[in-house]
């Protein structure tokens, strides 16, 4: 059981008079999984690998241009839509952007971490940079102190219920949540998140305090179906034993596996990861290759676009990796790697002149590739209604 349903047996435990309590636990169960809406129907948080367009800080662009020229390459080879921040005061997008939840689906969380207190020039206002971007894409407002580098969404294992892929997430984060949030008790922290995830279930791990970001995008990738990526050689173990033992309770663990670990052999974790690509942190150091290696290994789909940028340097003045400096962002929800060739049949399929002709292997096809684009017939046969 995942914290997000504990807490709302136990709430629901302890309310048994006070009615408005009663309406909130209501309220976060009320689902109707039977009535048709357009794509953008509320589901759970999508992972990395739907994800489709890359945002740096510009500030990375102008300090760091060769890395950037590198990355920047690969993305285009491969087709990946990428783009610039502006007004930001740091490189570390993925902490103070929106994080997507699903389809054109954001929630904006505060952004006043406490290892930047007595830094305010770097730390970063997120309204000025949205603003710049001038996107059309909705967010909600968070009330909560939260980095995204400590929001990892990991998939569950699949159930083969339809041809339909039914995603559920499950959100991993740690416990210096409560620290960051002095004002709220550890129970109203669960209640937003809760409520801002409220078809997700939060796991969350011990923080290691010598790691001042206590963020779990340096400690677990997602793999995709029930499997996930940890790297834990580096912590104390206690802590270590914990964060396993939590894991195992939902996922198959891969441990990344090196033949010698180095203080920075986190950043292999953080890697960047789309539909189309995935990117690993190159440290400069023989094991490079090794953790490379794996990382294809468990990403078979990927093919020969898994590749390695070397940022030694970057980590070493700063600390920060490749999916720290990455927003991504999912607009066509989509997980399948797209090519012209694909795109073509993608188009005769939605322009077929008898839609409820098609075979379910291309019906399932169009609705997996292009999800959001589907005309409104085939969009009903593909989610069934």
């Amino acid at each position: 059981m995942g914290i997000c349903q504990h807490f709302l047996q136990t709430l629901r435990s302890s309310i048994n008079n006070n009615k408005s309590q009663q309406l909130y636990i209501q309220a976060l169960e009320q689902t109707n999984p039977n009535q048709y809406e357009p794509f953008s129907r509320k589901q759970n948080m999508i992972t990395e690998q739907y994800k489709d367009t890359v945002f740096f800080s510009n500030l990375f662009a102008r300090h760091y241009p060769l890395e950037y020229k590198q990355i920047k390459q690969i993305l285009q080879q491969n087709h990946v839509r990428s783009g610039l921040l502006y007004n930001t005061a740091d490189y570390w997008c993925r902490d103070y952007m929106p994080v997507q939840r699903y389809y054109n689906d954001f929630v904006q969380f505060k952004y006043f971490p406490d290892y930047l207190q007595g830094k305010e020039p770097y730390r970063t206002d997120s309204t000025p940079v949205i603003q710049s971007l001038k996107l059309n894409f909705h967010y909600n407002q968070s009330p909560l102190n939260i980095d995204g580098g400590n929001i990892v969404s990991c998939e569950q294992k699949q159930q083969e219920t339809s041809h339909v892929p039914k995603l559920k997430s499950d959100i991993i984060m740690t416990e210096k949540i409560f620290k960051e949030n002095p004002s709220f008790t550890r129970q109203q922290v669960m209640e937003e998140l809760c409520k801002t995830f409220p078809d997700d279930d939060i796991i969350l791990i011990p923080w290691d305090k010598e790691d001042i970001c206590g963020h779990t995008d340096g400690i677990v990738h997602n793999i995709g179906d029930g499997k996930i990526l940890a790297n834990l050689n580096l912590y104390p173990q206690a802590i270590a034993k914990e964060m396993r033992k939590r894991f195992e309770a939902r996922f198959d663990v891969v441990d990344l596996e090196i033949s010698k670990y180095h203080e920075n052999s986190w950043a292999y974790i953080n890697m960047l990861q789309t539909r189309d690509i995935i990117i690993v942190p190159g440290l400069g150091l023989p094991q490079d290759k090794e953790a490379l290696e794996q990382i294809r290994k468990l990403h078979p789909s990927y093919e020969d676009r898994i590749y390695q940028v070397n940022i030694a340097t970057i980590i070493k003045e700063w600390g920060g990796g490749i999916n720290c400096m990455t927003w991504t962002v999912s607009n066509e929800m989509s997980k399948l790697h797209h090519t012209n060739e694909l795109d073509k049949r993608f188009k005769v399929i939605v322009n077929h002149p008898n839609i409820h002709a098609l075979s379910w292997e291309d019906i399932s096809f169009a609705g997996n590739y292009q999800p959001t684009l589907l005309p409104y017939e085939l969009d009903k046969l593909y989610f069934g209604f």
